[in-house]
């Protein structure tokens, strides 16, 4: 039963009471359904279903407005102003809080035609038209006010770098154009990831792109888990490398390379060794030396969980030892003898010769050759293999890099 002390409010539909009315503006936006027959109503859907109750509009509008205070939905806020409601004055007292303000819109912004012809203060009537024009990437929309468009969302990006608004294609051609250099490397660096990014410089020609660095290209490099995806995109840059600083791709590959080792295995890291190696092994000596050192990494880890034996071991022993020291390390040294199969040593000659290119007691510390000694004794548990053993010893010819020990 409703408290007849408060007034009460009365549609067709429904009856509510003045203090127990509730305005869920922001589950519109949330992700979340409030039903499972039924999506969430926009906001400006919910705002014109509660206008229809009598009586309510001062505490409508007054929650209204304090939702777009903080929240600037750009359907929203733009019938109000269509409309030339009586709260219009407030309304555009919002833009002030721009850029911290967060802009909020949906698919339906897409579908709606904007116009601009308003009457509003000129400066208000701009921002609004630049933040749709770049939102819905229509350079027709945007114009001839282009001009301060990318200090608008620049600025606005620096303040919501988890959601900003991203340049796209056609707004991005039409700036390129327009603009100067410095305020092209802007347009860049609100582009939406790294390879959208290449994508666009690899579609235009102009000599207005030039000395671009790091701190010109978008916050989300958008790394890639493919290698072929990753080579494409190294392919790509070669193709618009005069648009950058020299040099400068070494330190975007670096920042690349640094989260792609944590993601991928060690083939896939050498395929990617070696196209850069294929483009200019001396200009990348330093990422393919990066890369190698995560690589040996990666082999060490494998080779104490004993997932890296036998001939597998020793190529890549051979092929890394130069960026990891393996040969430096007790633990590892032990784990490296533990993983040696004697009876493959005896059976097959490319096994052995392999193994023999490792020159294990050459290269050990000779106050850890004990520990190679002890980790190969471990592993023998008949007299056939003891037998390999003394083989394997009289093979190497060791018994003098051993008798001081």
């Amino acid at each position: 039963m409703p408290n007849h002390n408060n007034p009460i409010f009365e549609s067709q539909e429904f009856t509510v009471e003045k203090n127990k009315i509730k305005f869920e503006f922001s589950t519109a936006k949330s992700g979340k359904k409030i039903s499972k027959f039924f999506n969430n109503p926009s906001c400006l859907n919910q705002y014109i279903s509660f206008s229809n109750l009598k009586g309510i509009k001062d505490i409508l509008f007054s929650d209204t407005l304090e939702y777009l205070k903080k929240n600037l939905d750009l359907l929203f806020i733009y019938s109000f102003i269509k409309n030339k409601s009586e709260e219009q004055e407030d309304l555009l007292k919002i833009f002030d809080n721009f850029p911290n303000i967060n802009i909020v819109f949906d698919e339906d912004i897409y579908n709606h035609n904007f116009d601009f012809k308003i009457s509003i203060s000129k400066g208000i009537c701009i921002k609004l038209k630049n933040i749709v024009s770049v939102i819905k990437d229509s350079s027709d929309t945007l114009g001839e006010s282009y001009e301060g468009c990318i200090d608008l969302i620049n600025n606005y990006n620096k303040c919501h770098q988890e959601s900003p608004i991203p340049i796209k294609k056609n707004i991005f051609n039409l700036l390129v154009n327009k603009l100067d250099k410095q305020e092209i490397k802007k347009v860049s660096r609100n582009c939406q990831t790294l390879p959208i990014l290449f994508d666009y410089l690899s579609s235009i020609k102009t000599d207005k792109i030039e000395d671009l660095t790091v701190i010109d290209i978008p916050i989300n490099m958008d790394f890639k888990k493919n290698h072929n995806e990753f080579i494409e995109l190294i392919e790509k840059y070669e193709k618009i490398k005069n648009y950058f600083r020299e040099n400068e791709i070494l330190k975007i590959w670096q920042i690349y390379i640094e989260h792609y080792t944590q993601e991928n295995d060690i083939k896939e890291l050498e395929i990617i060794k070696d196209k850069f190696s294929s483009i200019d092994k001396q200009f990348y000596g330093k990422i393919i030396d990066d890369i190698c050192s995560e690589i040996s990494t990666k082999g060490k880890k494998m080779i104490l969980k004993k997932k890296l034996k036998g001939i597998d071991m020793y190529e890549f022993i051979n092929k890394y030892n130069s960026y990891g020291e393996f040969l430096y390390d007790a633990q590892l040294i032990t784990n490296i003898a533990e993983n040696i199969n004697l009876k493959e040593l005896d059976n097959d000659g490319n096994t052995l010769e392999e193994f023999n290119k490792c020159k294990f007691l050459l290269k050990i510390r000779e106050d850890l050759i004990n520990n190679y000694i002890n980790g190969i004794l471990s592993q023998i548990n008949n007299f056939e293999e003891f037998s390999l053993f003394f083989k394997y010893i009289y093979k190497l010819k060791i018994n003098n890099d051993i008798s001081n020990n």
